[in-house]
């Protein structure tokens, strides 16, 4: 179950795989495999660790229809 919340408030933060897990409620490997699938890429990885910045998170969540647009325009105005 994704956790609406924490990502509202982690939305302007880089998110590491642990972060990602919690918001979205699924497993490392499932992290990994929207990675390789393309659909979730990570921005940027520094010393040896993936990290996805909270918008892109957002946006994905949007794309696949998990969060409606009322929560979007919360989080925006």
């Amino acid at each position: 179950m994704i956790n609406k919340e924490l990502l509202k408030e982690r939305m302007n933060d880089n998110l590491n795989i642990n972060d990602i897990k919690e918001v979205l409620g699924i497993s490392e490997v499932s992290v990994y495999r929207l990675n390789k699938e393309g659909k979730l890429l990570p921005n940027f990885k520094w010393k040896g660790k993936n990290y996805w910045k909270g918008t892109n998170v957002f946006e994905f969540c949007i794309e696949l229809g998990i969060i409606d647009k009322e929560v979007t325009e919360v989080v925006n105005g």
